[in-house]
């Protein structure tokens, strides 16, 4: 992974070297980067493996392109973008670029002032990625959405420093029980990851609502957790399938066999025949000789 951030970064370094070079030229800023990048991504993708560089070629030259494109500063153009990380998202099977224009998508709501639907959309694809997991559990793409999507949402809400409303901590409240539930009894980590954030962030909007210190706050907070650390705790006692917090003891057939793969995996070394030297006594004492 960090050789393929390192081509990643190299390889963009490449591609704003070309539009530069295409701009002294008087070439084309935009079909030129992109036709050599494309096909340039598309030749390394014949090989079979990814490096990191082709993700790069494609996200590059369609951004050279779009940038390339007469505008006028427009919330519409972040849509533009949000179809370019799509296009090579799927063309590249890449879950950061298919999550990356979600995140996008729920900014260009947030540009419209419409703040409060880019934190509800947020937290609805959050949602449905994480009840789409139930039926693909190992997709990468899913998983990343489930959790930053409703931090998307959030963070789209509160861009212009928005009141904290109640809405915010039931609808937060809401999905991190969602999500929570999907987790335990589908046995996925992301939608547990995505409620835990959840429930964060709606500790974070509760706290305008409680008229204590900041001491007092730590103080039932702390003993908030420790009650459901709790309550998990008994819920989980003496389970040995599933999501457990004890390890279950291995049989005593796995015992034996695992006795029986150290023991032969063990190199043996034959032991040395005992030599005897003839000769070389001498008075042993007491009227004893050492000669044999």
């Amino acid at each position: 992974m960090i050789a393929d951030i390192i081509f990643f970064v190299l390889t963009w370094f490449a591609v704003l070297a070309l539009v530069a070079l295409c701009r002294l030229l008087g070439l084309p800023q935009g079909w030129t980067p992109l036709i050599l990048c494309l096909v340039t991504a598309e030749i390394l993708l014949r090989r079979g493996r990814k490096t990191g560089v082709e993700a790069a070629l494609w996200i590059g030259g369609l951004i050279a392109f779009i940038f390339s494109l007469p505008h006028n500063g427009r919330p519409e153009a972040i849509l533009v973008f949000a179809a370019a990380f799509v296009l090579a998202g799927w063309r590249l099977r890449n879950s950061l670029f298919g999550t990356v224009a979600v995140v996008l998508g729920i900014a260009y709501l947030a540009q419209k002032h419409w703040r409060f639907e880019a934190m509800l959309m947020g937290v609805v694809i959050g949602i449905i990625a994480a009840l789409v997991m139930t039926a693909v559990k190992r997709d990468s793409l899913f998983a990343l959405v489930a959790i930053v999507s409703p931090i998307a949402g959030y963070v789209a809400y509160h861009s212009l420093r928005e009141p904290s409303r109640a809405g915010v901590v039931i609808l937060f409240a809401a999905a991190a029980a969602i999500d929570l539930a999907i987790g335990v009894y589908c046995r996925i980590r992301a939608p547990l990851i995505a409620g835990a954030v959840c429930v964060a962030i709606a500790a974070i909007e509760v706290q305008d609502f409680i008229a204590l210190p900041l001491e007092a706050r730590l103080i039932l907070a702390g003993a908030l957790m420790l009650a459901t650390a709790a309550a998990i705790m008994r819920a989980l006692r003496h389970r040995t399938t599933g999501i457990v917090v004890t390890p279950s003891k291995p049989h005593e057939l796995q015992q034996i066999v695992q006795l029986a793969v150290t023991l032969q995996s063990t190199p043996t070394q034959p032991a040395e025949p005992a030599s005897l030297e003839p000769g070389g006594g001498g008075f042993g004492g007491a009227g004893a000789s050492g000669q044999y």
